[in-house]
């Protein structure tokens, strides 16, 4: 397990960022409106109305909690909890 101060090596550095550009694909391809929901990700923020939709047209409501959206990220994007197969649209 690495400390807070250590560093990266390239090799890392570079599986990090294709990780997240195959995540900002999954988003362009799973979510309704991914550039708005990938700002909201990324600023720790709330949509206006409270809710996010896929483009399978599945509502999901959040709370007034801005960590909701970081939820729906790692569930339906990075897939962390894997019992959600039946939404996947690829």
């Amino acid at each position: 397990m690495r400390g807070i101060n250590t560093k990266l090596s390239v090799g890392e550095h570079i599986l990090k960022v294709s990780r997240y550009l195959y995540y900002l694909i999954k988003c362009l391809l799973l979510i309704k409106e991914p550039l708005r929901f990938i700002y909201h990700y990324v600023s720790i923020t709330l949509p206006r109305e409270n809710s996010i939709e896929l483009g399978t047209g599945l509502k999901i409501f959040l709370s007034d909690n801005p960590v909701d959206i970081i939820t729906v990220f790692v569930i339906f994007v990075k897939e962390d909890y894997q019992g959600f197969h039946i939404l996947r649209i690829y």
